[in-house]
């Protein structure tokens, strides 16, 4: 994906999106969402330091836990993670959408540009 370019001719890369994005009216969050879950996907501390538990700087120790079940999160960061990947989704759909009606229409695409261009 990273491979790919916009109209524009820049690379298609997450600090890219996330900036392009960002900027779209209702689509603020998109930066802070990265910023707190890119972590999760790009192997980082996150994966590290969420699985430590009782922490002894005394005798250098540490907890570790492993498991199916994650008791220690609230609810409402569940819920704040389902409605933003709703919305990347919808995002995603609708620039999906967007290209598909680009492909199926070159002579007007080319026209638009050409309109665009002249100013």
């Amino acid at each position: 994906m990273d491979k790919l370019k916009d109209r524009d001719g820049k690379r298609l890369q997450d600090f890219y999106l996330v900036e392009r994005l960002s900027r779209e009216d209702g689509c603020e969050w998109i930066s802070r969402v990265y910023g707190e879950t890119s972590g999760y996907v790009h192997l980082s501390s996150k994966h590290l330091f969420q699985t430590f538990t009782d922490i002894e700087s005394d005798d250098r120790t540490v907890g570790i836990k492993i498991g199916a079940a994650d008791h220690e999160w609230p609810e409402a960061i569940y819920v704040e993670a389902v409605d933003a990947f709703l919305a990347a989704t919808k995002l995603y759909m609708k620039y999906l959408l967007g290209w598909g009606v680009t492909k199926q229409n070159p002579d007007e695409v080319a026209r638009m540009r050409a309109q665009r261009e002249r100013g």
